[in-house]
């Protein structure tokens, strides 16, 4: 169980660590230079700010999957299914079910930070930093990996 906490830590912090990389990319200026390299201004800063119907929709898209994925993902090992699926092998589904919260956490906590910089909502820096405090709740030590497996 050493082994899949270590994993499990490993896809946390990358996340966590890519999140930093876009803010540094961003707050110093480096998207400019990207953008010109690749030929796209989509990721230039509040570009898509204009679009009034986008930031909208997006918000509501990304609120709705933030109130709704968050509670999810803190009560995923508690779901009868994945509590059997546990029980029959512990190690192999463990590593499953806890990356696949760390995941869908990690991908929520890169789009908002994302959308945070193209439309320069603070809404969606907002909703980043919920997910960001989400972490620690799910932050995979081996105590956890062990009494979250019953094994």
């Amino acid at each position: 169980m050493q082994r899949v906490s270590s994993e499990l830590k490993t896809i946390l912090w990358t996340y966590v660590i890519i999140g930093l990389i876009l803010v540094v990319i961003y707050e110093t200026g480096l998207y400019l230079t990207l953008a010109q390299w690749l030929h796209a201004d989509f990721f230039l800063l509040g570009n898509l700010a204009v679009n009034g119907t986008f930031c909208a929709v997006s918000l509501f898209v990304m609120e709705l999957l933030t109130v709704c994925l968050i509670p999810a993902m803190l009560y995923l090992m508690r779901f009868s299914r994945v509590r059997n699926s546990l029980k029959e092998s512990p190690v192999r589904q463990m590593r499953f079910w806890g990356g696949a919260r760390l995941h869908v956490l990690g991908l929520l906590l890169l789009a908002n930070i994302l959308l945070y910089y193209l439309t320069m909502s603070a809404s969606f820096g907002y909703l980043a930093i919920i997910v960001l405090l989400v972490f620690p709740f799910v932050y995979p030590t081996e105590a956890r990996c062990h009494n979250e497996s019953g094994a």
